[in-house]
């Protein structure tokens, strides 16, 4: 069951509290329409209007992907990317954390280590209005599907992605990683990335078992951000 908010400042930093409080099991989830302080990787704000879903999800230690494999982050926006499919709205997935439609982000993914275990982060831009989108957000975001009547309501979508979320934990490496490397808008794509301060350019080749994104040149990427500096391709 998830707890449901109109809204909240962020619904990870909600759970987070809870999760370092010991007060909550694997599973629990917490949603809101609205987030009115919502942040990305490294405190970045992320833009959560109403319109959106914005949903956490603790997950313990002990049903974590063991190392070696694909983490939790790319599992989530595979279970994210199915769910959205089921209702005929297509995403690709922007390493490590992004879901594009049509060359935007539509939404963002962020793990976050919390008591003895993580909380799990999804914020998706279901319903965006022109007019909804600040100025210098325009060309960069858009909604996750073509039409909004596509989507289920939000407190029913978020239901959707925990149960999806939950199942995806377990499931074997191998057939995940091709779904995932088919859902890539990277692959083939050249990009630049940050290592030590500067900013290098390469061309993203592949995704290793860990998750990790392999550039042409053999330097495999195993956090941080990427850029794409050719045109991202839809995945359908």
């Amino acid at each position: 069951m998830i707890a449901w908010f109109d809204a909240l400042p962020s619904t990870s930093d909600f759970l987070c509290a809870q999760a370092k409080a010991g007060t909550v099991r694997h599973g629990a989830a917490v949603a809101a329409a609205r987030q009115t302080a919502g942040h990305g990787r490294v405190g970045r704000p992320f833009f959560s209007p109403t319109g959106g879903l914005y949903c956490s999800v603790y997950l313990c230690e002990e049903r974590l992907p063991p190392a070696g494999v694909l983490p939790v982050t790319p599992r989530a926006a595979l279970a994210v990317r199915r769910v959205l499919a089921r209702h005929n709205s297509h995403v690709g997935i922007k390493w490590v954390n992004d879901l594009f439609r049509e060359g935007r982000k539509a939404g963002g993914i962020l793990a976050q280590r919390a008591g003895r275990g993580c909380v799990v982060g999804i914020g998706l831009n279901l319903h965006l209005a022109p007019g909804d989108v600040p100025d210098a957000l325009l060309g960069i975001i858009t909604g996750c599907a073509k039409a909004p009547d596509l989507l289920p309501a939000p407190a029913a979508l978020a239901e959707e992605i925990v149960a999806a979320l939950l199942a995806i934990l377990g499931e074997p490496n191998e057939p995940l990683l091709e779904e995932y490397r088919a859902a890539s808008v990277l692959l083939g794509r050249a990009v630049d990335y940050e290592e030590n301060g500067t900013r290098l350019q390469g061309v993203a080749a592949a995704i290793a078992p860990d998750g990790g994104l392999v550039l042409a040149d053999g330097k495999i990427l195993r956090s941080g951000e990427v850029r794409i500096l050719m045109p991202a391709r839809d995945v359908n």
